[in-house]
């Protein structure tokens, strides 16, 4: 009798994971191909459009976000070497016109 308890309890969970799969297939199949609608339980549905989507994920990717901070990091020191260079030219020049 437990065994047949455990096949049901399994055939059970097995049917409704696909429903909800089915579910899921045909409700992402009525929206357009362009957008992607989400909804949070507290608060209405929400559409996003493919390039809402993109630039959420390239804003909130720390990949992306590593990147911009190793360029812009290298950014400053070249302007500051560019900087230094310009002052020991200075500082030389200076000095052999004394």
């Amino acid at each position: 009798m437990n065994m047949i308890m455990q096949r049901l309890k399994i055939g059970i969970a097995t049917a409704s994971f696909l429903l909800l799969l089915l579910h899921h297939s045909a409700t992402a199949q009525t929206q357009g191909a362009d957008t992607l609608t989400s909804q949070i339980s507290s608060g209405p549905a929400v559409t996003y459009t493919i390039q809402q989507c993109i630039d959420s994920a390239l804003n909130n990717n720390l990949n992306v976000k590593t990147a911009d901070f190793t360029a812009r990091t290298a950014e400053v020191r070249n302007h500051r070497t560019m900087e230094d260079r310009i002052n020991a030219t200075s500082i030389t020049m200076s000095h052999k016109d004394a």
